[in-house]
């Protein structure tokens, strides 16, 4: 894994109580848990609106990144700039 979708704001992450059409009980929520979303075997275009509003939430980090900015609930790597 290289990559992590990371929200701004957690709280408006998708999970499977705001939308368990979508997400199954099992799956953390966000970006990854629509795009392994082999229970419900949805299909794209039903997905894709939903998974472009989701990945917009969100910042894209490299692994290492993200792992490291998380358990320290540092903000956003930008929000220091004017």
């Amino acid at each position: 894994r290289s990559f992590d979708w990371d929200h701004r704001d957690p709280a408006e992450k998708i999970t499977h109580a705001s939308r368990p059409d979508l997400i199954t009980k099992s799956r953390k929520g966000g970006v990854v848990s629509l795009v392994c979303n082999d229970a419900k075997h949805a299909a794209l275009e039903h997905i894709e609106p939903v998974l472009k509003a989701e990945m917009d939430k969100c910042d894209l980090l490299c692994h290492n990144c993200h792992g490291s900015r998380k358990p320290s609930k540092r903000g956003r790597w930008d929000a220091c700039f004017p």
